[in-house]
């Protein structure tokens, strides 16, 4: 092979990193947006470094430092803070 050129399973990877980590992702983000809108979508946008942690243990066997426990641990009590709160009642226009 020649200097610089990529295996096949290198460009099955930047492939599947393209479409499926990418393009996917923004498809279920729009789909989820006419769902249930901007406000309660952007907050699920907190999990996305759990879900990385997650994968990252589940699939590569990697160990959860005690700093990303508790990065975890605030991350779910800030989401629980504000999915649990009862919206502002808006004075009538």
């Amino acid at each position: 092979r020649p200097r610089g050129a990529q295996a096949p399973a290198a460009w099955f990877g930047l492939g599947y990193s393209a479409l499926l980590a990418i393009v996917y992702s923004y498809f279920v983000w729009a789909y989820a947006l006419s769902r249930i809108g901007v406000a309660h979508t952007a907050v699920f946008a907190n999990l996305t470094p759990i879900v990385a942690l997650l994968g990252g243990w589940m699939l590569l066997a990697e160990q959860p430092q005690p700093a990303q426990i508790a990065g975890v641990i605030l991350v779910l009590t800030g989401v629980f803070i504000v999915r649990s709160r009862r919206p502002l009642a808006l004075p009538d226009e």
